[in-house]
């Protein structure tokens, strides 16, 4: 498998500096992008290619923790977490979906075999709110700390 060239990635909503940008950055343990407060309900992402690819399956690190509130507190449950996404491939209106762990390891997802594509759409449907520490009040935001796409 091969990592794809993402040239453009937009959020329709993000948080401060915390930008859609921020998911490929090659950084998994910390950082990433989460949405305004609020704004999360069917918030898509946008993923841009060079030139069009034939994905095979994306590699998604759920949850958001800022830089630095990490080692000081687990950051991971006080932001919402994506459960459920749909994924359109290129400008196709029918979405695959998919369903990520509640995990702070890379998930990888396999996507069915199709067409090349210059993009894909991810859009928010549902979250994780619960954590493990029944006084941690998880805030409105969801977040992702990192996303890359794979094909053959």
């Amino acid at each position: 498998m091969h990592t794809v060239t993402i040239s453009h990635i937009t959020a329709r909503s993000s948080y401060g500096q915390f930008q859609a940008s921020r998911l490929i950055d090659d950084q998994q343990d910390v950082g990433g992008w989460i949405s305004g407060v609020g704004d999360w309900r069917d918030c898509p992402l946008e993923l841009r290619f060079a030139e069009p690819v034939a994905p095979i399956a994306l590699e998604v690190v759920n949850g958001f923790i800022e830089e630095n509130k990490a080692g000081l507190r687990d950051d991971y449950y006080y932001h919402l977490r994506p459960q459920r996404i749909d994924l359109y491939l290129g400008s196709s209106e029918i979405p695959v979906p998919l369903d990520l762990a509640d995990d702070k390891a890379p998930q990888r997802l396999t996507l069915p075999p199709g067409p090349p594509v210059d993009c894909l759409r991810l859009v928010i449907r549902s979250v994780y709110r619960d954590s493990p520490d029944g006084t941690i009040r998880s805030f409105d935001v969801v977040g992702l700390r990192h996303l890359v796409v794979l094909t053959t």
